[in-house]
């Protein structure tokens, strides 16, 4: 496994007992072992203020909540929001996809994660999308 940053290395390495980070190590030893190619991390938590950014076009739509101070924040699904100050960790990882993997293997790993990795709440464990920044994989584990 690959990670983008020292930071990001950082934020799997702190939630390491979490169930999206058993999920993602998974997903990196079964491309290791059927494609012989070492996924590379690119997010794993994230704060409101990094959500606010990503999701700036949802929250003009309307998707956001009011803050303390009055301003406005995305209020979407949020599986990579995690304070570590309250214990708590992301439920999700994103892998990147664009000069990594075919479009065939991609489709075909978040098939086999989805498979292996059957949700209760009949949402998927692994999503090939993008999001405003370029395509990725994200594989999430349902909330507890």
């Amino acid at each position: 496994m690959r990670f983008k940053t020292k930071a990001v290395e950082y934020e799997f390495q702190a939630q390491l007992e979490s169930v999206a980070a058993a999920i993602a190590l998974y997903a990196d030893w079964y491309a290791a072992q059927k494609f012989d190619k070492d996924l590379m991390v690119t997010d794993v938590s994230r704060d409101q203020a990094e959500y606010d950014r990503i999701y700036a076009q949802k929250i003009l739509e309307g998707v956001y909540f009011i803050g303390d101070e009055g301003t406005k924040h995305y209020s979407g699904p949020r599986p990579h929001l995690a304070d570590p100050h309250a214990g708590t960790v992301s439920r999700a990882v994103d892998f990147r996809t664009i000069g990594e993997l075919t479009h065939g293997k991609i489709l075909e790993l978040k098939s086999h994660l989805n498979a292996e990795f059957r949700r209760r709440d009949g949402k998927q464990t692994a999503i090939y999308h993008d999001v405003g920044a370029g395509a990725h994989l994200h594989v999430q584990a349902e909330a507890v």
